[in-house]
């Protein structure tokens, strides 16, 4: 409890002061502070320099560190928000998008667990596809790489994509339809 009482008197006592601080330096600079305050603040660049330019004049160390502090958190933010998806490993290309190029592929008859995941640049897409049971397994192959190829041409921003091949037979075309009602695909 004491610690919370210390930390609230000082900030209570560094709002003061920087009040304290305003205030004089609006009673000496007036008019003309506020003039050249609006004309430096106009872009990030420039309130930038004038920020650090202000507190290297009030020599105050508080107020660096409130600016270093801010910038660090900003770009922690920044950094923890874009982690946060690819850590999570949320899908990065809808699943009906990825087969609706796929089925575009001749001898591909249908298409089902699709999974996306990696960084916004650099997207690796993991899938099932089926084709003709009666074709044979270089036939199946042959579609596959296509398939492959035809993704990663079509998404610029997929770095691999790996197919498995099933044959559509009543079991696999039950995993697409499954999908397909529940929305997936």
């Amino acid at each position: 409890m004491s610690h919370l009482l210390n930390l609230l008197a000082a900030i209570a006592l560094l709002v003061w002061g920087t009040y304290m601080v305003r205030t004089d330096i609006l009673r000496v600079f007036g008019a003309n502070l506020r003039s050249i305050l609006a004309s430096s603040v106009r872009n990030r660049i420039r309130a930038t320099i004038s920020g650090i330019g202000v507190t290297a004049l009030l020599q105050s160390s508080t107020a660096t560190a409130l600016i270093v502090s801010a910038v660090i958190v900003y770009t922690a933010w920044q950094v923890f928000k874009e982690a946060s998806v690819t850590l999570s490993d949320a899908a990065r290309i809808r699943a009906s998008e990825i087969c609706e190029v796929a089925l575009g592929v001749g001898g591909v008859l249908g298409c089902h667990s699709v999974r996306t995941r990696g960084s916004e640049a650099e997207v690796y897409v993991d899938m099932h596809i089926q084709v003709d049971a009666a074709r044979t397994v270089a036939d199946g192959h042959r579609i596959a790489e296509l398939t492959e190829r035809t993704v990663a041409e079509h998404f610029d921003r997929v770095a691999d994509v790996i197919v498995h091949l099933e044959p559509f037979d009543e079991y696999q075309a039950g995993k697409t339809n499954e999908e397909q009602r529940s929305g997936l695909v």
